[in-house]
């Protein structure tokens, strides 16, 4: 047996403190996790040694590994492109690695005047502690200087608060807090009484700038004033939205927050099913959505007037492919961990219990249950939210992406059911529009369900 391949020089990795790597491949837009003993050994591909000359070097330092578990690493490695073959040399990108281009323009933009508060918008921290588990939250190097490391050595001890992790396949790696070992991933400078420890002891000024501004968002467009609204992530957004705090009283403060605040601009021209309109056009649209949605909540039969009159049928056409292919999604996910920056999407959908059963449900044709009445108020609140900021138009296609949520809420009606709560509702709408809303390779099977020649051309255009 000849020399083994050698491990690709051009490969990005970061090691854990527990000995692991994460390998960020920039060419081919993949990222794998190794533990430390495949780690150990990979850094031994060069080459020049086969499989028995690697496995003697390493019992000489008393690591006893078989030549023939190496040479099976080896195979492992050189399949998905890790090592410096032909076969790697002419891989392509696979484009369900790459996320969906947005129409929306994001940058760090100053607030010259106040920005125009949805006007019913309302939010109060319920120090619930739930963002702060599973986000990366990116550090610039002002950010980092503004924690007092001193102040935190009961939590760091000798450790920093900052690492290095991949947020999203297709960038280089950024410096990013730290999270607490375990399947949460807490934030490491969350209290046990879930408030944030750099808050308590420095004050709100020192936090990062995402978390100082969570969650609000502000948007661009391409005529009036800036639009203020917020993002629906938020696990208690539902104690909110009959008596919390009206987002305009934020506005003062976004304005403040000027470039740190994440910002949008909304182009003059969208695509929206495939036609070009101009922004003009699109916005009473949304809008018109949010009203109709605003009388009676998300009935089935104001679901259905939708469908008719703003989506030509798309809607009940695509409902039950959308479920089946996203039931295809998940379970190929078992076996097939699909690297994106949030993780598999399976882990997010097995937090709502019955949402696998409501894709089954959709996927046969079921029709959609009558919520309680507060439960619609809250969807149809949360949909304006969404439809203020024009969230689905971050999609390629506007109208695909609206498309795309109204078939998440779809989802949502039928695992939250007709006795269904305020707080289940809060996050199965979570769950189910975070594809949409959030830009991720989730939105793939939901683009093939919705069109899928469009959603196979865009894969080439990638």
């Amino acid at each position: 047996m000849g020399p083994l391949p050698a491990w690709r020089t051009d490969l990005e990795v970061r090691q854990r403190d527990d000995g692991s790597v994460d390998v960020r491949d920039p060419r081919l837009l993949q990222v794998f996790s190794l533990d430390k003993a495949d780690w150990m050994i990979a850094q031994l591909f060069d080459g020049t040694r086969d499989a028995a000359t690697i496995a003697a070097g390493l019992a000489s330092q008393g690591f006893r590994i078989p030549a023939a578990r190496i040479a099976q690493i080896a195979l492992d490695y050189a399949e998905i492109y890790l090592l410096d073959t032909p076969e790697a040399r002419r891989a392509q990108p696979t484009p369900d690695n790459n996320p969906p281009w947005s129409q929306l323009e994001a940058g760090r933009r100053s607030l010259k005047v106040l920005p125009q508060a949805q006007p019913e918008a309302r939010w109060s921290c319920h120090r619930c502690g739930e963002c702060c588990h599973g986000l990366a939250v990116e550090l610039s190097a002002a950010e980092e200087a503004r924690i007092d490391r001193s102040l935190y050595r009961d939590v760091l001890g000798d450790r920093p608060f900052v690492e290095r992790a991949f947020i999203d396949p297709d960038s280089p790696a950024k410096r990013v807090l730290r999270h607490k070992p375990g399947p949460r991933e807490a934030c490491i400078f969350l209290g046990e009484d879930h408030l944030c420890l750099v808050h308590k002891r420095q004050g709100s000024a020192a936090k990062p700038n995402a978390c100082q501004a969570f969650l609000l968002v502000v948007v661009h467009p391409p005529v009036g004033a800036p639009r203020l609204g917020m993002r629906v992530n938020c696990e208690s957004m539902w104690k909110s939205f009959e008596d919390g705090e009206p987002i305009e009283r934020s506005a003062p403060f976004a304005k403040k927050l000027g470039r740190r605040l994440s910002s949008q601009r909304i182009d003059r021209e969208i695509l929206y099913f495939q036609k070009v309109v101009r922004y003009s056009e699109l916005d009473p649209i949304f809008r018109g959505i949010a009203q109709v949605l605003n009388e009676d909540g998300p009935t089935p039969e104001v679901l259905s007037h939708l469908d008719r009159r703003y989506f030509g049928g798309r809607l009940a056409r695509a409902r039950v492919p959308y479920a089946k292919r996203l039931l295809r999604y998940l379970a190929d996910e078992v076996d097939h961990e699909i690297p994106v920056e949030e993780g598999g999407y399976r882990a997010q959908v097995v937090r709502v219990p019955r949402a696998l059963d409501a894709l089954r449900a959709l996927a046969r044709g079921k029709r959609r249950p009558l919520l309680r009445p507060k439960v619609r108020r809250f969807l149809a609140r949360q949909l304006d939210n969404v439809l203020y900021l024009h969230g689905p138009s971050h999609w390629p296609d506007a109208g695909f992406g609206l498309l795309g949520l109204f078939l998440g809420l779809e989802a949502a009606l039928l695992a939250i059911g007709e006795k269904g709560t305020l707080s289940t509702a809060n996050r199965a709408f979570m769950v189910f529009t975070s594809p949409v809303l959030e830009t991720t390779t989730h939105a793939w099977p939901i683009l093939d369900a919705i069109d899928q020649r469009y959603a196979q051309r865009l894969r080439k255009e990638l």
